[in-house]
């Protein structure tokens, strides 16, 4: 019995599913990020934070995270209506400057999850169109592969 020959890269079963895995990661990437600016635009709390302590100090390890140094650092978290309550989080240094100097800092957080916030004059997450594109440019070239 001969062996088949081989009739290029689109034809190849591996290559195929490349491109559909690809696709697939790159759509459920997408809808996380735009899940994730929705629920920050239906469900975010304004709230203020302090630090947690008098004789609290500066982080000793810093983070190197979307281009901006972060550390660890405890914060009572004071929401607008009052509600108060302490939680550890990946704060920028300059945030952590400013409360350090008894200042307070405003951050909109997850309803129920003072950990998933962001600050309040940073902008939304983003939509993640790029992704988008290349999930679709890549359940393109897969269907393309399955019809040859």
């Amino acid at each position: 019995m001969p062996l088949e020959q081989s009739g290029g890269l689109f034809r190849g079963w591996s290559f195929r599913m490349v491109l559909f895995v690809t696709a697939v990661v790159c759509f459920f990437s997408a809808a996380d990020r735009t899940y994730e600016r929705l629920q920050f635009a239906m469900n975010g709390v304004p709230a203020s934070i302090e630090k947690a302590r008098a004789d609290q100090r500066l982080p000793t390890r810093w983070l190197e995270y979307e281009g901006v140094l972060r550390g660890s650092f405890d914060v009572r978290v004071r929401t607008v209506d009052g509600k108060e309550s302490t939680a550890t989080l990946l704060l920028p240094k300059d945030a952590i400057n400013t409360l350090m100097d008894d200042g307070l800092q405003r951050i909109v957080f997850l309803k129920n999850n003072p950990r998933r916030f962001k600050m309040e004059s940073a902008p939304l997450p983003p939509f993640g169109v790029a992704l988008w594109a290349a999930g679709a440019a890549a359940l393109c070239a897969f269907l393309y592969s399955v019809r040859r």
